[in-house]
């Protein structure tokens, strides 16, 4: 593998699904399996996790948890009531503060990954997504614009404190646009993949899979 490093970085659990399904070693972060808008991700790195876990609430319809501090959902982390139609229970003190503590576990692994020797690949999937919602197949009202990928990639040169990086930024064309309003910066590989057969939350494995190639990892598909 040309990385030292595989790093998921949202928005959707499908890029940690799609890595797992090909046998891809990748760093377990926060975003792994959270639901993250575009800011969300920016302002937890820039933070350095700090405020994980630190105010939460139910939210839509108590059918997911809003992390009020940064703005993603804990959609995996906490309790559901199956006689309440599968919604999140009332949260407790214990499941919350086990949520911070995993959170931020999982922020320095993100963080050792980051400042570790070789060139990382980031790996985020869709646009904006300013209202979270648990479903990949959500399209952006408006397009996203080559200066905010470009201000993701200022932040993580901040934090790893190194340009030794590559992001490959993946969208459905379908759902989310673009905006050429600058020109984005040379270690961002913009990717698109086809429009979804099955819609399913873990995504078509031919597409991923020839995606990933793409990006010199070895995938089921190329054993």
């Amino acid at each position: 593998m040309p990385y030292s490093s595989v790093i998921p970085i949202g928005s959707v659990c499908q890029v940690s699904d799609q890595l797992k399904h090909n046998e891809i070693d990748y760093v377990h972060t926060p975003w792994e399996w959270a639901v993250t808008p575009l800011q969300a991700l920016i302002d937890a790195i820039d933070d350095d996790g700090q405020s994980f876990g630190l105010e939460m609430e139910r939210y839509d319809r108590n059918y997911t948890v809003k992390c009020l501090r940064y703005g993603h959902l804990h959609h995996h982390d906490f309790t559901r009531d199956i006689a309440d139609d599968n919604r999140v229970a009332p949260l407790s003190i214990e499941e919350i503060t086990q949520c911070r503590s995993k959170f931020l576990h999982k922020m320095s692994r993100f963080r050792d990954a980051c400042r570790t020797d070789g060139k990382k690949l980031f790996i985020r999937l869709g646009g904006e997504f300013r209202e979270p919602i648990a479903w990949p197949y959500i399209g952006d009202p408006e397009p996203l614009a080559f200066s905010r990928i470009n201000h993701l990639v200022r932040t993580l040169e901040r934090y790893c404190r190194s340009s030794d990086f590559v992001l490959a930024h993946v969208r459905y064309p379908s759902l989310v646009s673009v905006a050429a309003d600058e020109q984005l910066d040379q270690k961002v590989k913009l990717l698109t993949l086809p429009d979804s057969v099955g819609r399913t939350s873990v995504g078509d494995f031919a597409p991923w899979a020839s995606l990933l190639s793409s990006l010199d990892l070895k995938t089921k598909a190329s054993e």
